[in-house]
């Protein structure tokens, strides 16, 4: 015989978690053994459950959402599953980020919920069919945003490399340039070098035609 699933359901909506619980009751081996309106390590120990269902969409009275960080902060061994508006998927990979283990749309029938409880029981992370699709879109979207701007970054040069730049764009020599900033001919070679990298530039006059054209250095 499969052990039960003991779960603890949070919502602000007592009708809600009312009707939840006689819906997942009907779900083997789903056992509801305590609810709240509230966010509460402490209910959650007394009643021993292993998985905690929490509500994150605002009560209709209120407009206050529940925030389940207080359970993911202090709730070591319990699963948690995020009932929520899937619209955000922000929102969702910062739940998941934080340490909730499955995502699911309060418009999901309660089937997808239970299947969701029996998943993180068994270890598992997920969420409701058709959010994984759009969660990965969104973080493939940050990813290349990212990326995007660490390039943008690492493209930029240096007060130094500019200063040495703006040198060469006056003619000078690596010798004449070592000899004017202080630095030894090697130094000044490797900060052109990599003067050279940022702005894709393979010789001299390449370098420093894109710098005046991007406005880096000044005649």
């Amino acid at each position: 015989m499969m052990n039960s699933i003991k779960v603890f359901l949070v919502s602000h909506d007592g009708m809600f978690r009312d009707a939840l619980r006689s819906a997942l009751e009907q779900h083997a081996p789903i056992d509801v053994v305590g609810d709240g309106g509230n966010v509460a390590a402490e209910s959650v120990a007394r009643s021993e459950a292993s998985v905690v269902v929490v509500d994150v969409t605002s009560d209709t009275s209120t407009g206050i959402p529940v925030d389940p960080r207080g359970l993911l902060d202090s709730t070591e061994h319990v699963s948690i599953v995020v009932i929520g508006r899937s619209e955000d998927e922000a929102e969702v990979i910062r739940l998941l980020a934080e340490g909730a283990q499955g995502f699911v749309s309060r418009e999901s029938r309660v089937a997808v919920l239970a299947d969701a409880i029996r998943a993180v029981a068994r270890g598992e992370t997920v969420m409701s069919p058709g959010l994984s699709s759009r969660v990965l879109s969104h973080m493939r979207r940050m990813s290349r945003r990212l990326v995007v701007g660490q390039r943008a970054e690492s493209d930029t040069l240096t007060p130094r490399e500019v200063e040495l730049l703006e040198m060469v764009a006056r003619g000078m020599t690596n010798q004449q340039v070592a000899s004017n900033s202080g630095l030894s001919e090697s130094t000044v070679k490797n900060h052109l070098h990599s003067a050279f990298g940022k702005l894709g530039a393979s010789s001299r006059s390449q370098a420093v035609t894109e710098a005046l054209r991007r406005g880096i250095v000044k005649l």
